[in-house]
């Protein structure tokens, strides 16, 4: 049974070795170069045969670079579980994964990050964060790592795919909507006091204002004991049939299709705007 081993952490930057069979000995031999390793860099515990005597010490080898070894002072690294080291590993440069560990709240909000719920995102080429829902989290072959799968819903167009990734759909949404990123692209849509733009706050807020505004007008128009002919210019604006929305069911986002807008009265007189919704993709609620 193979031993199971501890994943790291370096804290500081250290001098290690790349190890590499010798082509000119035709690979019976190996050779040592020295190589800089930064703080961030992601590492495993050598077997516990070959650890240093010193307790002092330790002896790790680079989970991304194999022939990466390094023997280092306990306290340059820390530990980590294979959830951490998982959600570090989508991380592409090893100072963010360095400041992502160094936040403790970050790598919980990655640990917490589920289906379904509303970030924000940084997306390549975008000039600010974007909202968006999480649809996916979980590997992405050949990648290593926890990647997360991103619905830009209100930005279509500003992504980089349909939720497919290398031919395989991961999430669905519209062409060019959504992205795969890593833990250090998100923050959650909460914490809106951390947002580099107040600009953003602002518009998102006015947005969502906007939106349960016309929704509330769209869904119920009342009139006392009598019908009254209404146009339906006010949700023409905002709502039409075959257009893509997101709504909460059960306070769960749900991605939906406009199938049907239309007038029906009851038997007193109300009027109501009723919209027909088709959910998009599978939904336990």
């Amino acid at each position: 049974m193979e031993e199971l081993r501890i994943k790291y952490i370096l804290l500081r930057d250290h001098v290690g070795h790349a190890v590499e069979k010798d082509m000119l000995s035709l690979g019976l031999t190996t050779r040592s170069s020295p190589e800089q390793v930064l703080r961030g860099e992601l590492l495993e515990g050598v077997p516990e045969a070959e650890q240093p005597t010193d307790s002092t010490e330790v002896a790790v080898v680079g989970i991304e670079r194999k022939s990466l070894r390094l023997e280092c002072p306990t306290e340059d690294v820390a530990r980590l579980s294979e959830g951490e080291t998982n959600l570090l590993l989508a991380i592409t440069s090893a100072e963010g994964r360095y400041q992502t560990y160094m936040d403790r709240k970050r790598l919980a909000f990655g640990r917490q990050l589920s289906h379904g719920r509303a970030v924000f995102v940084e997306v390549k080429g975008a000039s600010r964060i974007l909202p968006g829902i999480v649809w996916y989290k979980g590997v992405l072959p050949p990648c290593l790592g926890t990647w997360f799968g991103v619905e830009l819903f209100r930005h279509p167009g500003s992504g980089t795919c349909d939720g497919t990734f290398r031919g395989k759909q991961y999430f669905i949404c519209e062409p060019d909507s959504g992205v795969f990123v890593g833990l250090d692209k998100l923050t959650a849509r909460e914490v809106e006091d951390d947002l580099k733009s107040s600009k953003i706050t602002k518009k998102d807020e006015h947005i969502q204002a906007k939106l349960k505004s016309s929704l509330k007008d769209s869904v119920l128009s009342f009139w006392k004991g009598k019908h009254v002919q209404r146009s339906f210019q006010g949700i023409d604006g905002v709502l039409k049939i075959d257009e893509r929305v997101v709504t909460f069911i059960m306070d769960s986002p749900a991605r939906e299709t406009v199938r049907h807008i239309g007038e029906e009265v009851d038997s007193i007189g109300n009027v109501y705007i009723i919209v027909g919704l088709e959910l998009v993709g599978n939904h336990n609620f």
